[in-house]
């Protein structure tokens, strides 16, 4: 017969075997680690033994898994519970009564619920500036302004991209170009996610007087790590052009000043950085719906270095396609630019 103390004795087991041993990861060799699921990082997972403490295994090794903890799954809003695994595959079911399945080899953004729920914005971004001033034979004044701001929480992420290029050769009238834009992307699954973008500019170069765009579509992030990130998109975009009449127009000339188009967009951003800078290479295509022969193709290709503790440098490559330019503009833009600036 269990006495009294026997009874407490094997409550306390109980509960302490129920809390020391919180979750299982069972190895492909077939190892077993009693402990609880920290985090992924890559292409590792991040393990808390209760023997070895914390402990980086690889996700191609991992055959079946069990944890207590509560996490954040891209898509929902609640907390989370990972059930059992079916081959590579993590189920798991959240407070709001969604359920689902993630894949453990390509599954970028799990962590803890609690981590999530107080976590605050992250903001990166970088501000450069170049520029020339000649006097002498030639008279010239240039001046070019990049700033790139993202910030992230959770599911979401939002970047403003403001591009301002000024240049004036022989006092003659001042060539400006700038483009203002905004995009948002909502994550609804590990890997997938929708966006939409807005964008206002004036381009002197292309007699754009002003241009103003709406889009949205859907985006792979194929993957995103400390080192390198690629994703890619398409959607629509509704675009809204006022054209500057040519130099040589004459009253009772035939000259339309709206260029107004709705388009598919295609799009890639690549990002990877070195021990000594980080590169990067961003593209998009526009195709007209109404005139196959009214696209753009624009590329920015570059190299991003630190300079001291606080100034970055960064060399960029533009290269832009018109393939239905106006009057007396050119098909194709080519810029090099030498920048300095600030990054946070």
């Amino acid at each position: 017969m269990m006495t009294r103390f026997s009874r407490l004795a094997l409550v306390v087991l109980t509960v302490l075997s129920s809390t020391a041993f919180a979750g299982e990861l069972v190895l492909k060799n077939g190892d077993r680690l009693q402990g609880d699921l920290t985090r992924l990082d890559g292409d590792n997972i991040i393990w808390l033994s209760d023997s070895f403490g914390e402990l980086a295994v690889a996700k191609s090794q991992v055959d079946d898994m069990s944890t207590s903890s509560l996490f954040k799954v891209t898509g929902n809003d609640t907390a989370c519970t990972l059930l059992e695994m079916n081959g590579s595959e993590l189920n798991y079911s959240c407070d709001g009564g969604q359920s689902g399945t993630v894949s453990l080899l390509t599954v970028e953004d799990l962590q803890p619920f609690e981590e999530f729920h107080v976590a605050a914005w992250e903001y990166t971004g970088k501000a450069l500036l170049s520029g020339s001033y000649d006097r002498g034979n030639q008279v010239k004044d240039e001046l070019d302004a990049d700033v790139d701001m993202e910030w992230r929480k959770g599911d979401w992420r939002h970047r403003v991209i403001a591009d301002y290029d000024s240049d004036s050769v022989d006092d003659e009238a001042t060539v400006e170009t700038y483009l203002l834009s905004y995009g948002g992307k909502w994550f609804f699954a590990d890997q997938w996610y929708w966006y939409g973008e807005a964008f206002t500019g004036v381009d002197d170069t292309k007699d754009i007087a002003e241009q103003y765009a709406l889009g949205t579509g859907l985006g792979y992030q194929v993957w995103e790590t400390d080192t390198t990130a690629l994703s890619f998109e398409g959607g629509i975009v509704t675009i809204k052009e006022n054209l500057d009449e040519p130099e040589d127009f004459v009253e009772g000339d035939v000259f339309d000043a709206n260029n107004d188009r709705t388009s598919w967009k295609m799009g890639s951003d690549f990002t990877y950085a070195f021990s000594f800078g980080s590169f990067f290479n961003r593209n998009h295509y526009i195709q007209a719906f109404a005139d196959a022969g009214n696209w753009q193709l624009a590329t920015d290709t570059g190299l991003s270095f630190p300079l001291l503790e606080v100034l970055t440098g960064e060399v960029k490559f533009e290269y832009d396609v018109d393939n239905q330019p106006g009057e007396d503009n050119r098909r194709e833009d080519k810029k090099l630019t030498f920048g300095v600036g600030y990054s946070w």
